[in-house]
């Protein structure tokens, strides 16, 4: 990744250096962009009791966004008139939807 856009990434934003990790990062504020995780350091300290209740709300959005869509595809009517396209299109939100959930429970796992 960082071949790719991390040299830009740096000019632009006038961020140095930009590191890459596969593991959680403490006392950094974290955002979750499609299925990666971002970490930055602010120097500031981190309320984690508020990073915890804006992590279950998020949670709770997508188990509900998750819900909602199992629902359309359980719909035997909805997939039987529905394009292919559309169906296919329905079972990319789930999985992306399934992957967010993942990131956001370990997220939340990291903090207990």
């Amino acid at each position: 990744m960082y071949n790719k856009f991390g040299a830009l990434i740096e000019k632009i934003a006038n961020i140095h250096p930009i590191n890459f990790t596969e593991t959680e990062v403490e006392k950094t504020v974290s955002q979750l962009i499609q299925t990666d995780k971002i970490y930055i350091e602010t120097g500031i300290e981190i309320d984690t009791d508020n990073e915890k209740k804006k992590i279950i709300e998020e949670i709770n959005y997508y188990k509900g966004f998750i819900e909602s869509v199992n629902k359309k595809l359980s719909n035997e009517k909805f997939v039987a008139n529905a394009k292919p396209e559309i169906i296919e299109n329905e079972r990319k939100k789930m999985a992306d939807g399934q992957s967010k959930l993942q990131s956001l429970e370990a997220a939340l796992n990291a903090f207990n």
